[in-house]
């Protein structure tokens, strides 16, 4: 978080800079969400994970997210594959939980991610596709 809030308070240097600064701002004033929760990546702004969670917290404050596991991933090399679907706690035990939408899958391998610095981690990214699949 301190790592991008000072890139937002360091007035930008470049062009490049000042563009991707103005987007940061449009997007988030759009969407009423924190700067933060925007990055720009080829000169095009994508909610991250942290304007995603912010907007679901403000559609739904008791929102969560539940998972099912079909595979975890045990090597470097091997698939890993999540489910994940938004819901809304009962509060009692005997009571289901009501789901904001279906199971949604994500699933990741070594030839599905293209930075090699993030093999191993194939449950990890498995689970944030997932997560924000079932956001949108």
């Amino acid at each position: 978080m301190w790592a991008g809030a000072s890139h937002l308070t360091t007035k930008p240097t470049t062009e490049k800079g000042v563009t991707e600064r103005k987007l940061l701002v449009l997007v988030s004033r759009a969407l009423s969400i924190n700067p933060l929760g925007v990055n720009v990546l080829g000169n095009i702004p994508y909610t991250n994970n942290i304007g995603r969670k912010e907007k679901l917290a403000e559609y739904e404050p008791k929102a969560m997210f539940e998972y099912r596991w079909v595979q975890r991933s045990t090597t470097d090399d091997d698939k890993a594959i999540c489910e994940a679907r938004v819901i809304v706690p009962s509060g009692d035990a005997t009571k289901p939980n009501a789901a904001l939408c279906d199971w949604v899958v994500g699933e990741c391998s070594p030839a599905t991610t293209r930075m090699t610095t993030l093999r191993g981690y194939q449950n990890h990214m498995a689970q944030t596709r997932a997560e924000n699949r079932a956001f949108e």
